[in-house]
């Protein structure tokens, strides 16, 4: 039989479960597989400033955080968060052993374009590409001091542990974090994925 992705939990499930079994269900020659953490959400977080925010919070966290702004017409503070998401995805990629489990943030970010629609969707990005594409403005420089500012990550990133096949097929993997130089990363991942202008 062919072992199938994973079927995926919603972005907006909250809750905290513990690590159970892996679920899998067959439908003729796909078996799907469910892991209980696979991109579920921590705490919920509801819609809050990028300065508010904090280094517990994971992308799936703050998934819901980009929906409740979307649900209180809070734009900016959306497209703020929704960077804070994808650069927390890429910066738990570096940390992540399991290579295949790196597919979550992109996973996630289908997801969320899911819940929001496509018209919420298409002003998110719309708002994005007004905040990053001067690659010399005010605007963008204040925007990433802000982002390299905030406390760095310190929660596991189960969400994304459980993603990927180890946890699927029960591999044993006694380290699925690895050491990494944090600040060095986050630097990295935000500098590169936004383009950063040079400080002054």
């Amino acid at each position: 039989m062919k072992l199938a992705p994973l079927v995926l939990l919603t972005v907006v499930t909250l809750g905290s479960p513990v690590r159970g079994e892996v679920k899998c269900t067959t439908d003729g020659q796909v078996t799907d597989c469910q892991s209980p953490q696979n991109l579920a959400p921590t705490q919920p977080v509801g819609c809050v400033t990028l300065g508010e925010t904090t280094a517990a919070m994971t992308p799936p966290d703050l998934a819901l955080s980009v929906l409740s702004c979307r649900d209180q017409g809070r734009l900016r503070d959306q497209t703020e968060l929704f960077t804070l998401l994808m650069m927390r995805g890429y910066f738990d990629a570096y940390r992540v052993t399991d290579a295949t489990a790196h597919q979550a943030l992109t996973v996630l970010r289908m997801q969320l374009g899911e819940r929001l629609g496509a018209k919420d969707d298409q002003a998110l990005m719309a708002d994005l590409q007004r905040l990053i594409a001067d690659k010399e403005s005010e605007g963008l420089k204040d925007f990433c001091a802000r982002l390299l500012a905030l406390p760095l990550p310190d929660y596991e990133p189960v969400y994304m542990i459980e993603h990927g096949m180890n946890a699927v097929i029960g591999t044993a993997d006694t380290a699925p974090v690895k050491e990494v130089d944090a600040m060095a990363v986050w630097k990295s991942v935000v500098s590169v994925g936004l383009q950063c202008p040079k400080a002054d």
